[in-house]
């Protein structure tokens, strides 16, 4: 059959690839150190389900999201970031990652470009070559001084994550206004991933939604995925400039209809709670965090300076091979999983990601003994990861011919 030619360019998407493999290794009886799982896990009760309308739950609701919740979520933003949001500017989605693609659709064309700020998120250049257009990388070491030095006469959107996913910095509220007025001036939509907002252990976190006046050129995607540890939920939101709206609702309307109706009806009748639960978790797993950079510095692990999500990005050390390499090392002879680098951009492949949500901090600290040793071995390894690939029974055809060419270089 002929497939898509856009679609089959497309990567991987390695984290959830990753993370695929893990489950079917546990479903086979195999214990693994999951460090590769984006997600922060804490109990969030499962309130009654009975005081909501129980016609509507199960019908179609608004596109745009249904107006409680969006009103809760721009009252949220307001009084949380002192923002000055409108409900009206609120598109709810099927999770953030919605919301990003349809940002994707309606602001490029093709040969357009997207300026992604490494590390970025693995999802953004999908999304953009989806949308026929090129993104363009900023290495992760480039000041927001000399971002200038990339825009070209194609430049349409730049898209940055705050706080980032997966180096775990800030930016402050002078680099954001810095890269905002920068957009303005070139006429470029300033798109910023604010998915981790909650995981800060102070008031160090700053909204592109405080800084960019009534959101003029500028959109903020968030979710309930992390910040109320929802994750299975699919519930996410833009909140865009107002002329964006439509577009994004008619999105909306032609690929998922709305968010369902169900979900979206329990987070507004709870979302209160939800807040007041879900903060001291969060919490905790800064503090967690904190705790699991002591044992880093302890080992003398390099990693990418930042305080806050649940991520660390860490070198691989004189290790020889790619990040890709460096993982499936680790997964297939130590049974620890992370996730390679090299998703995050074109400047990071010599650092894999982990994430300290779902382990204790005793056996994350073993896993980091094993990653120390290993950042040490400079041998060359690719022809027995290979065949360990080969001979996995976790993982499926597509995935070993996937991995075999990124470690024989063809990908």
């Amino acid at each position: 059959m002929h497939l898509n030619s856009s679609v089959l360019n497309l990567d991987n998407a390695l984290s959830i690839t990753f993370n695929q493999i893990v489950y079917n290794l546990k479903r086979a009886g195999n214990t693994t150190l999951t460090l590769s799982l984006g997600e922060g896990f804490f109990d969030v009760p499962l309130y009654d389900f009975s005081v909501l309308d129980d016609h509507a739950i199960f019908h179609y609701s608004d596109t745009q999201g249904i107006p409680g919740l969006r009103k809760k979520i721009s009252d949220h933003y307001n009084e949380s970031y002192g923002s000055s949001v409108h409900p009206d500017w609120i598109t709810i989605t099927a999770g953030s990652k919605a919301a990003i693609f349809f940002a994707c659709m309606a602001l490029l064309n093709q040969d357009d470009e997207a300026l992604l700020l490494e590390p970025a998120w693995l999802s953004y250049p999908a999304h953009v070559e989806m949308a026929t257009a090129k993104p363009v990388y900023v290495p992760y070491n480039v000041s927001v001084e000399s971002l200038e030095d990339y825009i070209t006469d194609n430049t349409r959107m730049l898209i940055a994550c705050n706080p980032n996913n997966p180096g775990g910095f800030l930016y402050s509220k002078e680099d954001l206004t810095y890269i905002y007025n920068l957009c303005r001036k070139y006429n470029i939509v300033f798109l910023m991933d604010e998915a981790y907002s909650d995981f800060v252990i102070d008031d160090g976190f700053v909204s592109l939604a405080s800084v960019a006046k009534n959101m003029e050129g500028a959109i903020v995607v968030n979710s309930f995925s992390k910040n109320f540890g929802m994750s299975g939920w699919r519930l996410g939101y833009a909140i865009t400039d107002p002329g964006l709206v439509s577009t994004m609702v008619k999105l909306n309307q032609h690929i998922i209809t709305c968010a369902p109706t169900i979900l979206a009806q329990y987070v507004e009748y709870y979302f209160d709670k939800l807040v007041s639960i879900s903060r001291p978790h969060v919490r905790k797993i800064v503090e967690k965090r904190a705790m699991v950079k002591k044992e880093m510095d302890r080992l003398g692990i390099d990693h990418m300076e930042g305080s806050a999500t649940f991520y660390f990005f860490i070198s691989t050390g004189q290790f020889r091979g790619s990040s890709v390499e460096f993982a499936l090392n680790l997964l297939l002879k130590h049974n620890i999983s992370v996730v390679p680098g090299s998703v995050y951009g074109q400047s990071t492949d010599d650092f894999v990601r982990i994430s300290i949500g779902t382990e204790s901090i005793e056996d994350i600290t073993n896993g980091l003994e094993v990653i120390k040793n290993l950042q040490g071995n400079n041998a060359d390894t690719k022809n027995e990861i290979i065949e360990l690939v080969k001979n996995c029974a976790a993982i499926n055809e597509a995935d070993t011919e996937y991995f075999v060419n990124i470690l024989n270089g063809h990908k």
